[in-house]
């Protein structure tokens, strides 16, 4: 009962930020300190200090991974990223498994494609003279493997999947300010 109480607490401080964050109560940046934070790939977070038993809610298992698949929110890209932070973890960073990660959306996600939902992953690039990057620096697959649907626009610096024609998910640039959903790791469970 307490850590039902826990997860529901962290699921309502994640939204309370995401909220913050949508409603602009955030404090402004000035230009040239936006400027540099677009110029910045920051690195993943590092693990609280304490662990979660197993792949605990909200988040399951996937491969060796615990992941939560968030379609509760559409929110910026900073957004969903202080919403994942706030769950103990971050956006997804799949360099190592985003096979089974997209084999694993297209198997059994049909809501996702029904209602052809876009997610936020832990994955962007600096500035448009720069590699698309996982948050561990790692970097995503060429622009011209199958795995792409890439959008010709300089600004479109962060990455989502995305459902494309032939309704498989596939990386997609996008702005950062869009509204999407978002998929979470935690990087303070015990695996």
């Amino acid at each position: 009962m307490a850590l039902k109480v826990l997860y529901l607490t962290q699921v309502l401080v994640a939204a309370a930020v995401v909220r913050a964050s949508s409603l602009s109560l955030l404090p402004q940046a000035t230009t040239a300190s936006t400027k540099a934070l677009d110029r910045e790939i920051p690195t993943t977070q590092q693990p609280v200090p304490y662990l979660r038993r197993d792949c605990s809610a909200p988040y399951f298992r996937i491969g060796r991974e615990c992941l939560s698949v968030l379609y509760t929110f559409n929110v910026t890209w900073e957004g969903a990223r202080g919403f994942c932070r706030a769950l103990d973890g971050d956006l997804v960073v799949a360099a190592s498994f985003q096979d089974l990660l997209l084999a694993y959306l297209d198997a059994y996600a049909s809501f996702t494609k029904m209602f052809r939902c876009t997610f936020w992953i832990g994955a962007r690039r600096a500035d448009a003279l720069s590699s698309f990057q996982w948050l561990d620096g790692s970097d995503l697959p060429p622009l011209a493997s199958p795995a792409w649907d890439y959008q010709d626009d300089d600004t479109y610096n962060c990455v989502s999947l995305e459902v494309d024609h032939n309704n498989n998910f596939k990386f997609k640039n996008a702005d950062c300010k869009d509204r999407n959903r978002m998929i979470c790791q935690c990087l303070a469970c015990e695996l």
